[in-house]
């Protein structure tokens, strides 16, 4: 119960795993992905093979108790089909479970809306997200190093949300 879903392997989800254990060592995750074998040997990791999109293979991985579902772009397609599996995922999961939080990684800014109609409560467009960084770098050197450790939980500051004070609201 309250672990975090993982659907779908990409090179980025070894990264996830990281910095979401660097934020809490303990916290589980379950791994859902068309792979022949558990793709990594991590504590409080475990693993389902399947399509992420499957009803079945969803269910064996708890998601209705899961906190939290990360959906990744497929690296096994081309153009959109690359982000279709994941708007079928997200589909998948808000249709059976609209309260579980879904942020979605995708390739094309242009698969945005399809996310947001599936249910997606964040979309991350990869390519987008590199593209300003790097436009970002060679406008302000040395930018990037100020957005990469306030994403990181591994190291430097953070960014927290706090519950504001009711006198506030």
């Amino acid at each position: 119960k309250k672990h975090i879903l993982l659907c779908g392997w990409n090179y980025t989800a070894n990264e996830v795993i990281s910095e979401i254990h660097a934020d809490d060592e303990t916290k589980e995750i379950v791994i859902v992905a068309n792979l022949d074998e558990k793709p990594v040997d991590i504590a409080h990791v475990d693993f389902v093979r399947g399509d992420p999109a499957d009803m079945d293979k969803l269910e064996m991985a708890c998601f209705r108790e899961a906190s939290t579902a990360i959906v990744l772009h497929d690296e096994s397609g081309t153009g959109n089909g690359r982000d279709g599996q994941g708007v079928l995922t997200v589909l998948a999961i808000k249709h059976a479970c609209p309260d579980l939080y879904v942020c979605v990684q995708i390739l094309d800014e242009n698969n945005v809306d399809h996310c947001l109609r599936a249910g997606a409560d964040e979309v991350i467009v990869t390519g987008g997200l590199t593209a300003k960084l790097l436009g970002q770098a060679t406008l302000d050197h040395g930018v990037t190093r100020i957005v990469s450790e306030l994403l990181s939980n591994k190291y430097g500051n953070q960014f927290y949300k706090l519950k504001c004070p009711a006198e506030y609201v």
